[in-house]
């Protein structure tokens, strides 16, 4: 298919609009503590039981979106049901019916990222790193924008979000009609994924790399509230938090050239490491905004770049299905881990020791996973000799 305005108007703008969601949505661990009245260990719970449930979905999203005659179909189904069941969960008030709300949005909204990916990948792959760009800035706009929305309390969050995601739902329906490349074919296992050794090796790092930026996700703007800062400084905070993405999504695919992905992954490893333990000591906005700097080296070494690679790692009629199993690690496996840990350890020992433990057990990482990424490193020729953009 021939890349064209009509294909890249409706994309650019699913994708500014869903991350705008996501910068909201930021907001929802301090929505349940200040509005709700929930601790963190319950905040913590109804942040990863929904993702165990959607665990076990990822795969049915990811081979329907290789099975469908066109994937954006999977995003429209995902994003209308997700869009209803937030907009009735914002009447809830009992830990239950809100639990219950929170698992059908993310069973839904699981399939978004990857399938999104796998479209933008397969329409045109150069296009990837100013399109997710576009994302960066649409989170920017939601953080900022729910900052100054709701000056006086979070009441109305659950709303607004769901009235994002029916907005997405329709935008999904001009996105470019990429084929499932096993609609009407020979059917390939979603466990063919796994059966590449190295693979099942980067989405191990990306798991343990992704239960402390999950912990962070969830816990964040809550350690901000507790701190004292406003909802608007905590607006702030995470729009410049995230200001770096801008820049590095514009230079993405010749930084992704520059070194293996492997060696990514220890970069990765490191500077956070350095980043979440100084969290755990932070107490002024200068001093959160400092340490934040490096932030977009989470989402450049352990989700961006993975993406390129799994695209080129794998056959196409698995492109979708690999997206899939990088989001099942990403926004499952790794959520779960981070937010019921995490919980139980802010509630036991404050939520700024839980980002030193972040810390440690990145530093862990990178020194017992330096010497196979080294040799995966040498043996494996960098990504600008094997992909074309």
């Amino acid at each position: 298919m021939k890349p064209s305005l009509k294909g890249y108007v409706p994309m650019y703008s699913y994708y500014i609009l869903f991350f705008m969601y996501m910068g909201f949505s930021t907001f929802q661990g301090r929505y349940l503590g200040e509005e709700l009245g929930m601790s963190d260990s319950q905040i913590g719970l109804i942040s990863s039981l929904p993702a165990v449930v959607a665990m076990f979905t990822q795969p049915v999203w990811g081979m329907l979106s290789d099975r469908l005659k066109f994937k954006r179909t999977v995003l429209i189904i995902g994003t209308t049901v997700a869009g209803i069941a937030y907009f009735f969960t914002g009447f809830a008030k009992g830990f239950l019916p809100v639990l219950l709300g929170l698992i059908v949005t993310s069973v839904s909204l699981v399939t978004v990222i990857p399938t999104s990916n796998s479209i933008a990948l397969e329409y045109n792959r150069s296009v990837m790193g100013p399109l997710r760009m576009t994302g960066t800035i649409g989170f920017q706009i939601g953080a900022l924008t729910v900052g100054f929305i709701f000056v006086t309390g979070l009441k109305g969050l659950f709303q607004t979000l769901g009235g994002i995601l029916i907005l997405c739902a329709l935008l999904a329906f001009f996105e470019p009609p990429i084929e499932g490349h096993q609609h009407g074919r020979e059917k390939v296992s979603y466990a063919a994924v796994f059966k590449n050794k190295k693979i099942s090796f980067l989405l191990l790092l990306v798991l343990i790399a992704c239960i402390t930026s999950q912990y962070y996700n969830t816990f964040f703007v809550k350690m901000l509230g507790d701190l004292g800062f406003t909802t608007s400084q905590s607006g702030v905070i995470t729009f410049f938090s995230i200001l770096l993405e801008i820049p590095f999504l514009f230079f993405s695919m010749k930084i992704y050239k520059k070194c293996s992905m492997w060696t990514w992954m220890l970069i990765g490893f490191g500077i956070n490491a350095v980043r979440f333990t100084l969290l755990g000591f932070v107490d002024t906005m200068a001093e959160v905004l400092l340490v934040n700097i490096p932030t977009v080296t989470v989402m450049g070494c352990f989700e961006f770049f993975p993406a390129l690679y799994l695209n080129d790692a794998v056959n196409k009629e698995l492109k979708g299905s690999a997206q899939s199993a990088l989001s099942l690690v990403t926004a499952g496996g790794a959520k779960i881990i981070g937010s019921i840990i995490g919980g139980a350890l802010g509630d036991a020992y404050g939520l700024g020791t839980g980002f030193m433990c972040c810390g440690a057990i990145l530093a862990v990482a990178f020194i017992v996973f330096f010497i196979p990424c080294r040799k995966f490193a040498k043996a494996e020729p960098k990504p600008a000799e094997t992909t074309n953009t």
